[in-house]
């Protein structure tokens, strides 16, 4: 499998990758604790990358979650406030909105198939809101 990590805003910093086994494992409320990772993956990203295509190789068909984050700051985690938004950007398969913070595994899962070589991710990062001037 061949996966494209899209890095629109052009930040640099390392890419951690997590493939992780869904099969049997179908809730609602499954968290990511719980989670089995099948593949971890690690490339460096420089801000000159667009994009970036990593190759998966070889996987069994069958349910898998795929999650991404650039970790900015080098401490090997994603780093989260103290509501548990991500303050990295970060990407899952099928490319859910971040609207309320870190979707669930069911939310971002797929039936990998025999045929399926390419998928793409787009990383994503809440916006800071700047604190308003409150000396008018």
């Amino acid at each position: 499998m061949t996966l494209t990590i899209q890095n629109s805003d052009k930040t640099s910093g390392t890419l951690y990758l997590a493939l992780f086994d869904f099969a049997h494992l179908h809730s609602p409320d499954l968290s990511w604790d719980d989670m089995r990772d099948i593949r971890k993956l690690q490339h460096i990203i420089s801000e000159n990358d667009e994009a970036v295509e990593l190759s998966i190789g070889q996987l069994n068909s069958g349910s898998i979650c795929i999650r991404v984050f650039l970790d900015l700051n080098q401490n090997q985690q994603l780093d989260r406030s103290s509501l548990g938004l991500p303050l990295e950007p970060v990407g899952f398969a099928n490319n859910p909105s971040l609207a309320f913070g870190e979707p669930s595994p069911d939310e971002v899962c797929f039936e990998l198939g025999p045929d399926d070589n390419q998928h793409s991710i787009t990383l994503k990062q809440k916006k800071q809101h700047g604190k308003r001037n409150k000396d008018l």
